[in-house]
């Protein structure tokens, strides 16, 4: 909690959400986010409360209390196609780069490269997007989660 302290309770419910954007980013890709790539995301998001770096579990934590919910909301809110849905998503995730920015660097950069490995191992679920023996310029981008900058030191 203490890292997540110098955020506002709105920003750390947008920090919280941000593995289910990645979520359904990475797994709606292809227009459809099955229930292998959900079931997948979950057990993801759960376990990283005890397989994180260490620093991370409080976050977790947090993120296990409204992962599924999140989800949910996204996936009944959103447009059903991947190319109306990843420019919002994408946006959404990219708003987190100020939050990112607020937090210490360290903290910032664990949490960073959390995100990126979060959004490979959705992408190999189910065969994922990375099931193709080439990636588009699109995946690629998307499961680099290059929306997503380190705030400069």
């Amino acid at each position: 909690m203490e890292n997540l302290s110098v955020l506002t309770d709105e920003e750390r419910a947008q920090l919280y959400a941000a593995p289910s954007l990645i979520s359904y980013l990475i797994g709606g890709a292809d227009d459809n986010l099955d229930k292998n790539e959900r079931d997948t995301a979950i057990k993801i998001a759960n376990y990283r409360k005890f397989t994180s770096d260490s620093a991370l579990h409080y976050y977790y934590e947090q993120v296990g209390l409204v992962f599924e919910p999140t989800l949910d909301k996204l996936i009944s809110e959103l447009p059903a196609t991947a190319a109306e849905r990843t420019p919002i998503l994408s946006d959404q995730l990219a708003a987190l780069n100020p939050l990112l920015a607020k937090l210490d660097p360290e903290y910032a950069e664990i949490l960073h490269k959390s995100f990126k490995s979060f959004a490979q191992h959705v992408a190999k679920a189910s065969g994922g997007i990375l099931r193709f023996l080439s990636e588009s310029a699109e995946e690629k981008k998307l499961v680099n989660l290059d929306m997503l900058q380190m705030p400069e030191a």
